[in-house]
């Protein structure tokens, strides 16, 4: 005997019976198409208990916060293991690119100096914009320094 599929919330039962047709089309072997479509189903699920703001199924900007909202649900909150958090964003990747939305796996960037952490995805970005400033301001303070010296009314 089989396990029950979790229900859809009434609000993306449209939604989903477009994905679960898109799904029967999609190029995937039978386990893979149950496995994603029971992901969406807890996405969707999650989504409306979590109350988000905006609509992350219509909106880019949304949908990256709502997928790393999510994410960060699945690994602090259910503890679930990076390969079971990897393939629920696989899943999520395969109905956002059905929505006709592509999905940055990565979210949207972190700010500030966690951004720049050794081995992050912004960390070679970041470490090059940081001594490309660094140089510049170098530069014109040199530049500063040495005018005063030069000039006589910085003496």
């Amino acid at each position: 005997m089989g396990r029950q599929h979790q229900a859809v919330p009434e609000a993306f039962t449209t939604i989903h019976a477009a994905y679960a047709a898109a799904l029967k089309r999609a190029p995937l072997d039978g386990d893979t198409r149950r496995a994603y479509d029971s992901r969406v189903r807890t996405f969707l699920t999650w989504q409306e208990a979590s109350g988000l703001d905006g609509d992350p199924l219509t909106d880019a900007h949304n949908r990256d916060f709502a997928i790393r909202d999510y994410k960060t649900h699945m690994k602090t909150v259910l503890r679930r293991a990076s390969n079971t958090v990897n393939a629920h964003l696989a899943a999520l990747e395969h109905f956002f690119t059905q929505l006709g939305q592509g999905l940055d796996r990565e979210g949207p960037p972190r700010a500030g100096p966690a951004a720049a952490q050794v081995g992050g995805r912004h960390h070679r970005v970041r470490t090059k914009y940081d001594r490309e400033v660094a140089r510049q301001e170098l530069t014109h303070l040199s530049s500063a320094v040495y005018s005063r010296r030069r000039s006589p009314a910085g003496r």
